[in-house]
């Protein structure tokens, strides 16, 4: 297990990234 309190940034990023995109992927799959 991971130490929460040691996240990495690059790890972060991702997380912020996802969160932020996946509305548009959840939409853009719906349309399909």
């Amino acid at each position: 297990m991971l130490h929460s309190k040691k996240v990495s940034p690059a790890l972060r990023s991702v997380v912020q990234m996802v969160a932020h995109y996946w509305p548009l992927l959840t939409t853009h799959l719906s349309t399909l």
